[in-house]
């Protein structure tokens, strides 16, 4: 999708062909500051979900294993969790209800409904 088709243009556009002007095509100008603006506004609430997902995670990992683990990434309720080494990996699975269920109470915007734990790449 590009900066273009943002939610204001789409309306302008949808204005122009009920009023029956001609053709109008995928590529019309914007200013890239309405554009850019549009963006930021539609991606405000999924930053804000993640960043709430991150600072518990940060408060409900005992300090041991957070120097160890970090959230690679917080996408369709599924939270995936990287760890630098196999036993911190056995670990989080151990406790991986837990910490998913405490993560589900504390932050129910992100409505997160899974969790995966990998190794994280160059890991020993």
């Amino acid at each position: 999708m590009s900066l273009c088709q943002s939610t204001s243009v789409d309306r302008r556009l949808a204005q122009r062909q009920r009023a029956g002007s001609a053709a109008v095509g995928a590529t019309e100008a914007c200013r890239l500051g309405d554009a850019v603006g549009d963006l930021v506004e539609r991606l405000a609430p999924v930053h804000a979900r993640c960043d709430s997902v991150s600072q518990a995670w940060q408060g409900i990992l005992p300090e041991a294993l957070r120097r160890h683990c970090r959230i690679e990434s917080v996408t369709g309720g599924c939270i995936k969790v990287v760890v630098d080494a196999a036993s911190y990996m056995y670990e989080v699975q151990l406790c991986k209800a837990e910490l998913l269920a405490e993560l589900q109470r504390l932050c129910p915007r992100a409505a997160l409904r899974r969790m995966t734990v990998a190794m994280a790449s160059g890991a020993r």
